[in-house]
């Protein structure tokens, strides 16, 4: 969370944010790449935290891979922290080490995957448990798709 636009902590009922700009719907975290995001995905971001805890538990979420949060999270606030799904794809077909930006990017296609190819409920996503390398695979070949592009990832 050091580097981190945002942290919620449902439990105190708090968020905490790094520097904002409202009037030009801004927030910048100190870091040399992806630094900087609108303030309005961050806000419905880290408002979706709270939402996941209520609806589950506390308890429950403690237990929640961190992919499944975080992408759920990216997937309601429309977007991560790598700019576009093209951006994501091409950092991952280039090995590029970005590395919580690329997890949070990896958690928002497993999501995005799942709920609009899959037709998974929420619900269903949060209770199952999955193989992520098959996933991953599966998930990208299925964007790589929607946006014309070559999946980084070799055949199965």
């Amino acid at each position: 969370a050091a580097h981190a636009l945002g942290v919620t902590y449902p439990l105190l009922d708090s968020s905490f944010l790094t520097v904002f700009d409202p009037a030009h719907d801004t927030i910048t975290r100190n870091g040399e790449t992806f630094n900087q995001r609108p303030l309005s995905d961050v806000l419905a971001h880290e408002s979706s935290h709270t939402v996941l805890e209520k609806h589950f538990g506390a308890l429950r979420m403690l237990f929640v891979p961190g992919w499944k949060a975080e992408g759920y999270c990216d997937y309601v606030a429309g977007g991560h922290s790598v700019g576009d799904d093209a951006t994501g794809l091409r950092l991952l077909a280039s090995g590029t080490t970005h590395a919580a930006s690329l997890e949070y990017f990896r958690g928002y296609l497993r999501m995005k995957y799942l709920l609009e190819a899959k037709h998974m409920t929420v619900d269903q996503i949060f209770l199952q448990r999955f193989d992520t390398a098959p996933l991953d695979h599966e998930a990208t070949a299925w964007l790589a798709g929607q946006q014309g592009a070559a999946s980084p990832y070799p055949a199965l």
